[in-house]
């Protein structure tokens, strides 16, 4: 019986992080940023959309963006709705 629990239990882990990796490419694949329509905005500085990106960590490496976004999963942070 515990064997059991602990394969299923197994493959619940696996199953969300597939989930959340497929999840986290999709958002990488789609085209822009959520800030490009403000970079088409002429009012908003660029200093202001730099600080932005940064704030948001959109300014690193996809690898960190990755692990940041996981351990941000992790914690039950989902981010602004």
């Amino acid at each position: 019986m515990r064997a059991l629990v602990a394969r299923r239990l197994l493959q619940a882990v696996v199953i969300v992080a597939i989930a959340a990796t497929v999840t986290f490419l999709l958002v990488q694949l789609a085209p822009g940023d959520p800030f490009t329509a403000m970079v088409d905005n002429p009012r908003i500085p660029p200093e202001v959309r730099e600080r932005m990106r940064a704030r948001w960590g959109l300014d690193r490496p996809v690898g960190e963006q990755y692990v940041l976004y996981l351990r941000n999963l992790t914690r039950g942070d989902f981010g602004w709705s």
